[in-house]
């Protein structure tokens, strides 16, 4: 074989390595990133240094990410990098107008509309990507449950009941060091805040509900949106 040939060969398998992880990161870490946005915003955490530095790891996978390399890449409106998540104009659009609430230091400039454009973006997103599962629980919710496991791609695995206690550790292991004393284990976890449960009076009936539809739901959306 000869020295061309080689070189070729490398080359081809970096191309469909970089391929590979290109579809390994699924359109979900746009989601996570907007949920957590606006948990940072309700404790009114200032910085946004570390959610950015999560979202941009996935876009330009192979640089060090530090605050001037993202607010270089914020003034010139890149979100695109080499061998990472690739993003369609509309969601480059919400990165664009999303961050131009940011100062030079990456914090908020101003917290009610960096608020407001996570909140819109979020439900955007949520009907573009999960439209199953946004029939039957708010956005901030369904990007919680995605974001508790990491991305819909481990999400998707779990059964009904796990989804329905996700967020009940705590009281779940309460109820464990009492069971002798005839103690009741949680109903529900971090699904109890979604308005249907919020209006039902047999709470853990409609928990329990709520939870096989989502399993459901999940997977539709799982198979229909993010399996090319």
């Amino acid at each position: 074989m000869t020295e061309t040939s080689q070189t070729q060969i490398i080359q081809k398998n970096i191309e469909t390595s970089k391929e590979e992880l290109q579809r390994a990161f699924l359109k979900d870490e746009l989601i996570i990133f907007f949920t957590r946005v606006q948990e940072d915003l309700q404790t009114k955490k200032e910085d946004l240094f570390g959610r950015l530095k999560e979202l941009f790891s996935v876009i330009f996978p192979y640089e060090e990410i530090t605050r001037d390399f993202i607010f270089e890449k914020i003034g010139n409106g890149e979100f695109e990098g080499d061998g990472g998540i690739k993003f369609d104009k509309e969601e480059k659009a919400m990165l664009i107008d999303f961050c131009n609430n940011l100062d030079k230091n990456i914090n908020f400039k101003n917290f009610h509309g960096a608020n407001a454009a996570a909140k819109k973006y979020l439900i955007e997103l949520n009907r573009k990507y999960l439209p199953n599962m946004s029939l039957l629980i708010e956005p901030f919710l369904v990007g919680k449950l995605i974001s508790f496991f990491g991305g819909i791609d481990n999400l998707y695995k779990k059964p009904a009941s796990t989804i329905q206690l996700i967020g009940a550790e705590k009281a779940f292991f309460r109820f464990k060091e009492r069971e002798a004393k005839e103690g009741k284990p949680p109903k529900y976890g971090l699904i109890y805040r979604a308005n249907t449960i919020q209006k039902a009076k047999n709470k853990g009936k409609k928990a329990r509900q709520l939870a096989n539809k989502l399993s459901i739901a999940i997977k539709l959306d799982y198979f229909q949106k993010f399996c090319r």
